[in-house]
């Protein structure tokens, strides 16, 4: 766009004008008692700039420059897009596989935990390794829920980064 306007820079300028005018004046004395005009004046040009110290050459080459560094820019963008994309989604397929393995964590935990009460009911643990293993059991839960709510910011942002998800 810049360079579009430093191009037309060189081209001819066309000037046009149209006025209409109407005086009156009137003396008591003198050769001319009164005097009235009225009427239309119109008029154009044409006018170019012959030299202009190279301001010309060196402001298309600015422009140029400009215009080169507006596509890197853009193309820098897009890589940077790109990687981003790619990191969040492996981010996201390794919180997936982890997940996985948290899940079957949590299921024997919670065998554990059935084994542990049957055998506390028993006598055959004390109170503080059956609250252990009760603790144990939680853990793997929170680590599952902190697994799900990773994976959801990763989802989220896989949405975002690929234009799938506005975000004001």
């Amino acid at each position: 766009m810049q360079l579009e306007f430093i191009k037309r820079q060189r081209w001819p300028v066309i000037d046009a004008n149209v006025s209409y005018g109407y005086s009156r004046s009137t003396s008591e004395a003198g050769f001319l008692q009164s005097n009235q005009n009225y009427g239309l004046t119109y008029g154009a040009g044409l006018r170019f700039n012959l030299f202009n110290g190279f301001n010309y050459r060196r402001q298309k080459q600015n422009a140029q420059i400009q215009l080169e560094n507006s596509e890197l820019m853009n193309e820098q963008l897009t890589q940077e897009l790109n990687a981003s994309l790619v990191s969040t989604y492996n981010d996201y397929e390794s919180v997936l596989e982890l997940l996985e393995l948290e899940q079957e964590n949590v299921k024997a935990a919670a065998e554990n935990l059935e084994l542990g009460l049957a055998r506390y009911k028993q006598g055959m643990i004390s109170g503080i390794e059956f609250r252990e293993i009760q603790l144990n059991h939680i853990i793997a839960r929170n680590k599952v829920n902190n697994l799900l709510y990773q994976a959801k910011v990763a989802e989220t942002m896989l949405l975002r980064l690929s234009g799938g998800l506005w975000v004001e």
